[in-house]
């Protein structure tokens, strides 16, 4: 979950349903605004009541090479709470309905 501390409010909703509605690992990842971080993210964590097992990283989601770290870190984090690696979903270009005749 992206969340933006301009609009932590916005978070809110997401939270509650990752937390309460479905049973799923989830990452709350900070966007950073010009590569700062504006608040700590112990703060970020306290102000949306998460709890200490839902990881919270910083990421500036104009850079791939931090979504690609945070994205390990969900991918990690979904490993740890699952107890082995997640699978991967098929790859529909080996369905026959994908293959492209001449």
């Amino acid at each position: 979950m992206l969340a933006v501390t301009r609009h932590l409010e916005g978070s809110f909703p997401a939270v509650s349903y990752f937390e309460h509605d479905v049973d799923l690992p989830f990452v709350v990842c900070v966007n950073l605004f010009d590569g700062v971080l504006t608040h700590p993210l112990e703060d970020v964590r306290a102000a949306l009541a998460l709890s200490a097992d839902v990881p919270v990283t910083a990421c500036d989601a104009r850079d791939p090479a931090s979504v690609t770290r945070t994205l390990l870190v969900a991918v990690e984090h979904t490993m740890a709470r699952t107890g082995g690696p997640a699978p991967l979903a098929p790859d529909p270009r080996q369905s026959n309905q994908w293959r492209h005749h001449a």
